[in-house]
């Protein structure tokens, strides 16, 4: 009684919220990592002394100091409810049919599956390799730096007339700050890629952007938005890539292929102990 009377105070605490929550994680983390077969047979639930350990050890690495015996027979007693449950989830037959266990039991196996070797980092010459192989995914993108105007205008014919009535305005010194419609837009871009200048003014816009002159305002260019006056600074062209400036994309790049080509070894391996017969629809 005395530990109910304990548990019914704690309810009643934030902290005690907390408590009991951090449990019910600790005991849920523990029976999924327990590398004992489930037997959903067998009435008995035996809890090793390790076991106890294990639990009170995560307790402690996230609380800072030794759960006392009260909280243990919490973190315990979870346990035990999380035991039970599973074990009448997979009497049930619970765990089939369900999509979701499917692909968690997948990405663990994928997991065990995964070569240590994997992880083993790159020399420069497989880095120099890789980069030959794929120069086009490493090259350094051009940019661009403009500003913009923007106007909210129908038609082309009155977006035109606009935009004459600013450059003429602009020519006689009047400051691009006094110009355009209120958008969300920024006024000014700074060493955009082309990619990126797209997918927010949309592919017709950046490619217009890309023939006009530098140093002096042009428009009206359209847009997904409407129409722009627009003023490019500068544009930077694309570069070759070299190992030194693109190592770190290069080994993201690198241990991912690698990762990826000992996975379809490993599975290749598993595959070919079945048969498969598949009844195709007509």
């Amino acid at each position: 009684m005395k530990r109910f009377r304990w548990l019914a105070e704690l309810s009643r605490d934030p902290l005690g919220h907390f408590l009991l929550a951090g449990a019910v994680l600790f005991a849920l983390y523990s029976a999924v990592r327990s590398p004992q077969p489930i037997d959903t047979a067998s009435t008995e639930i035996f809890i090793s002394a390790k076991q106890v350990e294990v639990l009170a050890n995560r307790y402690a690495r996230s609380r800072g100091h030794q759960p006392d015996q009260e909280i243990l027979n919490v973190l315990v007693d979870e346990y035990i409810r999380e035991e039970v449950s599973y074990r009448e989830a997979l009497a049930l037959e619970l765990d089939q049919g369900d999509p979701v266990i499917r692909r968690r039991l997948q990405q663990k196996l994928q997991f065990l599956l995964e070569d240590s070797n994997a992880t083993l980092e790159p020399t420069d010459d497989e880095l120099l390799e890789l980069l030959q192989s794929q120069p086009e995914n490493f090259a350094e993108p051009a940019r661009i730096s403009f500003q913009q105007i923007f106007l909210m205008s129908d038609n082309t014919d009155e977006a035109a007339n606009r935009a004459t009535q600013i450059l003429l305005a602009m020519q006689g010194g009047e400051s691009p700050d006094a110009f355009g419609d209120a958008t969300t837009l920024p006024r000014q871009i700074l060493r955009a890629t082309p990619a990126s200048i797209a997918q927010t003014f949309g592919e017709a816009f950046a490619n217009d952007l890309h023939q006009l002159p530098k140093k002096q305002w042009t428009g009206p260019i359209q847009s997904g938005f409407g129409f722009h006056v627009v003023y490019v600074k500068e544009w930077i062209k694309s570069s070759d890539p070299v190992l030194d400036t693109a190592r770190d994309e290069l080994r993201q790049a690198f241990l991912q292929q690698r990762r990826l080509q000992g996975l379809d070894a490993r599975y290749s391996e598993i595959r070919d102990r079945y048969t498969v017969r598949i009844e195709w629809p007509d």
